[in-house]
């Protein structure tokens, strides 16, 4: 009797133990085949488990190294901006509060340096009675989505920035100048501030290009255009390309006297320009319109222009290769 008892005691028992081993291989197998980093932590946040991916990510060799480890003791527990503080907070609040955290996005430094994005899951591990007793969480590396989104979102601000400028002379296009132009307007009209435009082309560009042809012709629209960029001091100056070999210049809370300033400057600067062509050596000149005014008073931001660009037709008139201030 106690023997047939003893015998099915050990039947029972090797039965269960090759049901546990089996349940385990099940786990170990769940753990190590999905695509998913996972660890878990008890409630002092030291690490009671992973899986191989998850120690790939930390840097040791199985599983059993990483146990009763904590997060100063892996790569990102060094970095205080990548750090263990910044694993061990998301980890705390799920402890403290019993509630599950989804798509925790965080950075984890690796043991060779190399920085990875993740985007984690984390939940509470509760005991019979519900208490918590740690935390799980699963993570997935999405390094190469980040970098995907990074490259995407750099892209768009090039296009962004391209649709802004004008391909020839690097400078606004007039599209963009027009969006400026009305914003530091309605500026303008709530502080009751001054504006000024200045209008200005390169004399006989027509003339210059069919002397010394389109390419040379280009390089003059370039170099007009950076120098006159470099003459502005303040970021909020807008130049412009405004069409052909025209430039638009506005200056916000300048007076019509500053501007004539600034225009005088810019028109030294294109007089002393020399473009090496096959002929040598040439020289060009340019004319300009300057107009200030309050848009408080004025009816719009083309009445501001318009009058500029009377003027630049003045100093044509009268000659070229000057500034004129118009008064109206």
């Amino acid at each position: 009797m106690s023997d047939n008892f003893d015998n099915d005691l050990s039947g029972k028992c090797r039965f269960l133990e090759e049901d546990l081993f089996k349940t385990k291989q099940l786990l170990d197998l769940l753990m190590d085949s999905n695509p998913f980093s996972i660890f878990w932590k008890d409630k002092d946040l030291v690490y009671r488990g992973c899986n191989k991916k998850f120690v790939k990510i930390s840097g040791f060799s199985s599983p059993e190294e990483v146990f009763g480890k904590t997060d100063y003791d892996m790569p990102w527990g060094v970095d205080n901006e990548i750090g263990a503080e910044a694993c061990r907070s998301s980890d705390q609040r799920i402890i403290d509060s019993g509630v599950a955290e989804m798509h925790i996005i965080e950075q984890i430094k690796q043991k060779d340096g190399v920085v990875v994005w993740t985007d984690t899951n984390k939940v509470p591990i509760l005991d019979r009675d519900g208490n918590v007793t740690g935390v799980l969480c699963v993570l997935e590396d999405i390094t190469q989505r980040k970098m995907t989104e990074k490259a995407l979102e750099d892209a768009n601000k090039e296009l962004d920035r391209l649709s802004k400028i004008d391909v020839l002379t690097q400078v606004p296009n007039r599209r963009y100048f027009t969006e400026q132009l009305q914003r530091e307007w309605s500026r303008a009209k709530r502080h009751q501030a001054e504006m000024a435009c200045i209008m200005f082309d390169v004399d006989h560009f027509k003339k210059f290009n069919d002397e010394f042809g389109h390419l040379i012709g280009d390089e003059c629209l370039r170099h007009v255009a950076d120098t006159a960029s470099r003459a502005l001091k303040r970021p909020t100056d807008i130049i412009a390309r405004y069409g052909g070999e025209e430039f638009i210049i506005i200056l916000p809370s300048v007076g019509a006297e500053g501007a004539t300033v600034v225009a005088e400057d810019i028109r030294k600067r294109i007089e002393a320009l020399r473009l090496e062509t096959s002929r040598g050596m040439a020289g060009v000149t340019a004319s300009f319109g300057v107009f200030a005014g309050f848009p408080l008073y004025l009816d719009s931001p083309e009445a501001l222009i318009a009058s500029a660009d009377k003027a630049l037709y003045q100093a044509k008139d009268s000659g070229r290769n000057m500034v004129v201030k118009s008064d109206a």
